[in-house]
């Protein structure tokens, strides 16, 4: 017989297995969020390196949005409610704040803050 024990208990791997577990299940609930918001990310930027998007205002901006939304399929982001444009000198600030609620199960679920802002000269 040998002296002492080698490996894990059967609990032990029970619980390392569940907290691998929950850590799987939270990812794959999480990650299309996460995949969106880098769409909304590069959608923002994209409008701010148009030519004369510093001479944009707030309609043109959202219109500008809706567009590249569509061709990414972002669908819980509405760019009127979540969009704020802000005078800064000579420049402008284009800021898109929204929320994301992913149900985890039963009456659980998780929020998400999402913020962006771009900053282009205004002309």
């Amino acid at each position: 017989m040998r002296a002492g024990q080698k490996g894990m208990t059967l609990w032990g791997t029970s619980f390392v297995l569940a907290v691998l577990g929950i850590a799987v299940f939270l990812i794959l609930k999480l990650f299309p969020v996460y995949m969106q918001d880098f769409k909304v990310d590069k959608a923002l930027q994209g409008v701010v390196d148009e030519p004369g998007a510093g001479a944009m205002t707030k309609p043109e901006v959202v219109e500008a949005l809706y567009k590249r939304f569509i061709v990414d399929d972002i669908e819980h982001v509405k760019p009127e409610q979540h969009l704020t444009v802000e005078q800064n000198g000579k420049n402008k600030i284009y800021r898109l704040e929204y929320e994301a609620v992913v149900p985890l199960f039963h009456n659980v679920s998780a929020l998400i803050e999402f913020q962006h802002m771009q900053e282009v000269r205004a002309d």
